[in-house]
């Protein structure tokens, strides 16, 4: 059995270890993620998707950028959660703002054209937002995942 909050380690440098939500039904256990639903765990599709084997293309430019692979792949990481962060706060019906109380920039320039693009797109077109952050399941093939945004 899994306690909530237990074993969380809040240090941001350390890789979370087991993080239990209840009101998502979602675990996060080192690198996996599962999620419950009727007493049953199914793994996250991007936990599936790391067992499949990488193409050419990936093997490519990991010999080509060699051991930076890793300073590059969390710098890409940290600016999509900063860009999933915004826009869902923007969606929640939050104001986004490029600079902080202090003047000082709180998102680098590729990622605030992100989230301005994102911005111009959701004024231009209007889609109908139906929910963001939901989850869905296939018991067929017992996985699941997390929409961002219907």
């Amino acid at each position: 059995m899994i306690e909530k909050n237990a074993n969380i380690i809040k240090d941001s440098k350390i890789k979370r270890i087991v993080e239990y939500s209840e009101g998502d039904k979602q675990i996060n256990v080192l690198d996996s993620r599962f999620y419950k639903r009727n007493e049953k765990y199914y793994p996250s599709v991007t936990s599936v998707l790391n067992y499949f084997p990488k193409n050419q293309f990936f093997h490519s430019w990991l010999k080509d950028v060699g051991h930076n692979s890793d300073i590059i792949a969390q710098k890409a990481a940290n600016e999509g959660t900063q860009v999933h962060t915004a826009v869902d706060a923007f969606l929640n019906g939050e104001e986004i703002q490029w600079l902080d109380e202090y003047g000082n920039a709180k998102y680098n320039l590729d990622v605030w054209r992100m989230i301005i693009r994102f911005a111009d797109f959701l004024n231009t077109y209007k889609p109908e937002l139906v929910t963001t952050e939901y989850h869905l399941f296939s018991d067929i093939h017992e996985y699941a995942g997390t929409a961002d945004l219907v």
